[in-house]
């Protein structure tokens, strides 16, 4: 419930703030890989072009690049521009270099949500399926009575749209061990699908849907369908304590894989 993850996370944050050689409250290791660069075989490599062959002048670009190095607030570490398909700049800050894979942050949202359209176009799910039919038995009236009628309604659509309203969010993943159960007993803010509320757990969610329909997790199902087609193979995704790919952060690609 939410007042048991408002009282982890609270003391959680004061143990940092106590500066406590141990502050973690779920079991943690590094999970990923060492990078080998001699590994890749079949890797596809996007063409390359000068700016002005695609209508860029590279002078506007050169300066851009030397702008980003100094802004105060950017700190960018690897800037690549695409026209037309093809690269036409390519930089890198030091240390960081391009053919080391790279944390994605959010943007591997969106390689989530590939993955739930393609389960919906091979007609395994529906965007408009209700979530606690997916999980049968998750969802009780004694997780939260108070948020149980909301939470009736949430819909594939409202974890992809961010409009969920669900409580349960990054914070209070490091809290507990068990991230679905906590997410269907938190509370729901608003009723789904009037707000929008960004919350990296929903696209979590929509990680074990992929597993519960294709009885794979997502790297697994999108190995085939995605990554080898593209010629990807420097790839890792980080997992929960329960072995779910994370969905909404924790993949490593390439800045050119990325691309």
């Amino acid at each position: 419930m939410d007042f048991r993850m408002q009282r982890r996370t609270a003391g959680l944050f004061l143990d940092i703030f106590k500066q406590k050689q141990q502050v973690a409250k779920i079991k943690f290791k590094p999970q990923k890989a060492r990078y080998r660069r001699s590994t890749v075989k079949r890797e596809f490599r996007l063409s390359r072009s000068t700016p002005e062959r695609e209508g860029i002048s590279s002078g506007h670009l050169t300066q851009f690049l030397r702008e980003a190095q100094v802004h105060p607030t950017i700190n960018p570490h690897t800037i690549l521009v695409l026209r037309n398909g093809k690269i036409i700049s390519e930089c890198s800050y030091a240390p960081y270099r391009s053919d080391v894979w790279h944390v994605t942050h959010s943007m591997c949202k969106g390689i989530t949500a590939l993955a739930i359209g393609m389960l919906a176009d091979a007609g395994k799910l529906s965007l408009d399926e209700k979530l606690c039919d997916i999980f049968p038995g998750k969802l009780t009236p004694l997780g939260n009575p108070l948020a149980f009628r909301r939470f009736k309604t949430i819909t594939i659509r409202h974890l992809l749209t961010m409009s969920s309203g669900v409580n349960f969010n990054e914070a209070g993943a490091v809290t507990t061990e068990d991230w679905i159960k906590e997410f269907f007993e938190s509370g729901v803010r608003f009723d789904p699908g009037t707000e929008f509320a960004y919350n990296s757990m929903n696209t979590y969610m929509l990680s074990a849907v992929v597993k519960e329909r294709a009885g794979m997790g997502l790297m697994q199902f999108l190995r085939p369908r995605l990554f080898v087609p593209l010629g990807i193979e420097r790839v890792h995704w980080e997992t929960c304590p329960r072995g779910i790919e994370k969905g909404g952060w924790g993949l490593y690609l390439c800045p050119e894989d990325m691309a």
